[in-house]
């Protein structure tokens, strides 16, 4: 059963072009802010160019809290991703003037642009801008910031817009003197990327780079990556074959090894465009290491009204196990379409390195239909979060060209589960705001003494936090979530179901013959249904004599718990009901007949 998912919308002054969430907070009591940025680009046409921060906290309002005006002189923000750390930021591609970016051959194009909100200040400020970009990508003028992603500190931008010039990918990584150069690439033929994304590890020391061009997908490690020039042009992994469609989005599933139990995995998903605008499909691929080639482990037509998708976000939850003690997770994935819909899957996976074909189970969680007027730019997600009645949820983000952000709550499931770990502080890691595998604790936080940044005003923060809380995991369990049970859960739950009313239905049977050895049914001051009776014959034992009744009557209760665990409210008070009725039955029958 989908759960329950309320929506927020709020509508701005400008079209909206990037979306990003930050960290969520370490204090339940702090707001969840998402960063949207857009506009009108340069010129006098009335529209502005903006950066605003939302709070999203409440599943069913949304309220601006911060807005960074910026040059009407310069393009609006076409690009954007969040930072981690103690201090709230966001990097954007802005690109300078079109007369400076001529007049200079693109070296004055200062379009990596850096904001921060300081602790202690409510407003958010450029605190950075630079060009990061070679000139030769950057000499024709049309060239633009056109990609941007961030994790774990390591950012990663690419170019778009140019009709000759060679196209670039560049990492970045804040350093004591600014934001430095890790590494450049160039991708096969200098051809313009659909969509990228970064897998980072050992705090930003390793990373691997993803990406897509529309007929193939590829990979780089970072140690093959150089910073000082352009990287030789990598072969691609996967690639389609002729009229089958192109790629649209490029997404890393990843998942640490955790305990002794787990292994590194390591997923690509990503979205395909059918010929013709005739739908599109989601793709889940290997992984391998270079230069190996991926395989397609499964697949997922889209519903039939999209005729072509235009975003895609991917959080991954923190583990679970199964039903036989194997460890899994999920990742959701939502794909906005030219519809204007946005649908939400759930992938169900196990964790190891060597994933097969029909291991991986993608199922539908809901579908948004009309969700704005205009086409939608873009989706994000946030990390789990826990609200402030020790619930966790998931934020989904969407925006538009009609000037409207529509935010989803979806809520998840916590579950405790032993995945082998011994001897750890805890476990965990922050990763990119958009996709997180966030490890809470098996308690809900004591709230921080400390409020991040000490504004009078916490609406207006949009700081983020350093770190997700981590578990103590001395006792070998983990805290996993879901927001779909996974796949067998239903089974086991109906099996669970039938054997427990079977032995209800066999003990009211029971309770019955032993009433008419016994000479009937007993009269007392409660119902005539044999349970009650039993409830009253232990309380009245002395003078009834019942100790079988009790006995068989405290079976019934242990009846009832055994069908409740695991299972929900209503699904219990069911099952009650039919126990209860299968007694009133034959007791009415015992009562009719002899």
């Amino acid at each position: 059963m989908a759960p329950t998912i309320l929506f927020s919308k709020l509508t701005l002054t400008y079209p909206l072009f990037c979306v990003d969430f930050f960290e969520p907070p370490s204090d339940n009591d702090e707001p969840v802010n998402v960063a949207v940025a857009g506009g009108g680009g340069e010129g006098r046409n009335g529209v502005g160019n903006r950066i605003t921060i939302i709070d999203v906290s409440s599943p069913t309002e949304a309220k601006a809290v911060t807005e960074v005006e910026l040059s009407k002189q310069e393009d609006s923000p076409m690009s954007l991703c969040t930072l981690p750390g103690s201090e709230g930021g966001l990097v954007a591609g802005i690109n300078s003037g079109e007369e400076i970016v001529k007049s200079t051959g693109g070296k004055g194009n200062l379009h990596f642009r850096v904001f921060k909100q300081q602790i202690g200040e409510e407003e958010m400020k450029e605190v950075e801008r630079k060009t990061v970009f070679s000139t030769d990508v950057l000499k024709e003028g049309d060239m633009y910031q056109r990609l941007c992603r961030g994790k774990g500190g390591i950012v990663v931008i690419g170019s778009g817009g140019g009709k000759k010039a060679e196209n670039e990918m560049v990492v970045v990584k804040e350093g004591e003197k600014g934001w430095e150069v890790k590494g450049r690439l160039r991708p096969e033929e200098g051809k313009e990327m659909v969509d990228l994304d970064v897998d980072v590890e050992l705090e930003g020391e390793e990373w691997t780079l993803g990406w897509c061009l529309p007929q193939g997908v590829y990979i780089a490690d970072s140690k093959d990556v150089k910073p000082t020039g352009p990287t030789e042009s990598q072969k691609a992994i996967f690639t389609l074959t002729p009229g089958s469609g192109a790629f649209r989005s490029l997404r890393f599933i990843t998942h640490p090894e955790i305990g002794e139990t787990t292994q590194k995995t390591r997923l690509i998903a990503a979205i395909v465009n059918l010929p013709a605008r005739s739908g599109a499909q989601l793709l889940i691929l290997s992984s391998p290491n270079t230069p190996a080639k991926s395989t397609v482990l499964a697949r997922r037509n889209l519903h039939r009204n999209t005729k072509a998708a235009t975003s895609m976000a991917l959080v991954s939850l923190p583990p679970t196990t199964t039903s036989r003690g194997q460890p899994q997770a999920q990742s959701l994935v939502a794909i906005s379409g030219a519809d204007m819909s946005v649908e939400i899957l759930v992938l169900d996976y196990p964790l190891t390195q060597n994933i097969q074909e029909g291991e991986i189970k993608i199922r539908t969680l809901k579908t948004f239909y009309n969700v704005h007027p205009f086409q939608i730019t873009k989706v994000a997600w946030s990390q789990p979060v826990r609200t402030a009645t020790a619930a966790w949820e998931l934020k989904l983000a969407t925006v538009s060209m009609g000037q409207t952000v529509v935010t989803y709550t979806i809520p998840l499931v916590p579950v405790v589960t032993n995945l082998g770990i011994e001897g750890a502080e805890g476990v965990g890691q922050g990763v990119g705001s958009s996709t997180a595998e966030l490890f809470g604790p098996s308690k809900p936080p004591s709230p921080s003494p400390e409020k991040r940044g000490n504004n009078k005003n916490k609406k207006k923060s949009a700081t983020t936090s350093s770190s997700p809380p981590t578990p103590s995991s001395s006792e070998g369990f983990h805290q996993g979530m879901y927001v779909l049970p996974p796949p067998g859960t239903r089974r086991a739950a109906i099996y669970s179901v039938t054997v427990s009313l079977g032995l209800v239905v066999v003990l009211a049977i029971l309770l019955q013959l032993i009433f008419i050895y016994k000479g009937g049914l007993v009269v007392g001051p409660v119902g005539v249904d044999a349970l009650s009776q039993m409830r009253y014959l232990g309380e009245e034992r002395d003078e009834y004599g019942g100790k079988e009744e009790e006995m068989i009557g405290r079976c019934v209760y242990l009846c009832f718990l055994f069908s409740a665990r695991g299972l929900e409210l209503g699904k219990c008070l069911a099952l009650v009901i039919i126990g209860f009725g299968c007694d009133i039955g034959f007791g009415v029958f015992t009562s009719t007949c002899l």
